[in-house]
């Protein structure tokens, strides 16, 4: 009951079109496949999103024959909609020149060795076939133990050259003030979770019984408040202002568009 009626005053109180704007990181994510999908994908070609995770913009490719890939289901073990195939990004078990165009999305940083996993798809792609690539600069330690780099557009241009990639776009997500929303739409969860769930794990289902009733509903008020105010208003507020930074030095991170020449 404690939990049905939080869910609805939050929903009161945040409209969706906040809830969006408040975490540029996820929208600018989606902005950028979904125009990735509408613009760069024809119909019936043949593309994998590789570390696709939940297959979250699968929606977007339906007009493509989407496959998808991710390695041994480590973030997903409880997924239903399983994969094309399991493996790891490289070694992949298919042909030379297979695909029209990759997707891969906030993946590199999870690898062991990025230029192997570009390598590898710049193996699988065919001739002329296009690449688009997402990894953060700044960021929280994520899917831990696998997260072992973060990017600069340098850093970027570097591996994919080296690759043999033609690169046609290296563009920041956002710039300073979409940084500062981002941590103060995860802020909140970041030290409720750490205090009264011994972690940080966001969408967790609340069940005070398990943690300690006490510690629990002292918290949450704080937690409450500063989520509506600080994590979502606030967030989406600052969020708005980021046409300001014309330098993009500080960013969530990187939008990549290459071709296979």
């Amino acid at each position: 009951m404690f939990q049905k009626i939080t869910k609805t005053i939050y929903r009161i109180l945040i409209p969706s079109f906040i809830e969006r704007g408040a975490d540029p990181e996820k929208e600018s994510l989606r902005k950028f496949i979904e125009t990735v999908a509408a613009k760069e994908i024809r119909a019936k070609e043949r593309m994998l999103d590789a570390g696709a995770g939940f297959k979250r913009y699968e929606g977007f490719f339906k007009h493509a024959i989407y496959e998808s890939t991710d390695f041994e289901d480590i973030f997903n073990k409880d997924f239903k909609n399983k994969h094309t195939f399991v493996c790891s990004l490289d070694n992949i078990p298919v042909a030379d020149n297979t695909y029209d165009a990759i997707i891969n999305n906030q993946v590199l940083e999870h690898v062991k060795y990025p230029k192997k996993v570009l390598e590898e798809l710049f193996r699988i792609l065919k001739p002329g076939g296009k690449i688009f690539v997402t990894v953060p600069q700044i960021s929280h330690v994520h899917g831990a133990p696998y997260n072992f780099f973060f990017f600069t557009n340098f850093g970027l241009e570097l591996l994919l050259k080296e690759t043999g990639f033609r690169i046609i776009s290296i563009k920041p997500r956002g710039g300073i003030f979409f940084v500062i929303a981002k941590w103060m739409n995860v802020f909140s969860d970041y030290l409720f979770y750490q205090h009264v769930f011994n972690g940080w794990k966001r969408n967790i289902s609340f069940k005070p019984e398990k943690t300690g009733r006490v510690k629990f509903y002292l918290l949450f008020p704080f937690y409450f408040i500063s989520r509506i105010v600080i994590g979502e208003w606030g967030a989406y507020c600052v969020s708005k202002l980021d046409f300001l930074d014309k330098q993009k030095n500080f960013t969530l991170g990187y939008s990549v568009y290459c071709i296979k020449p």
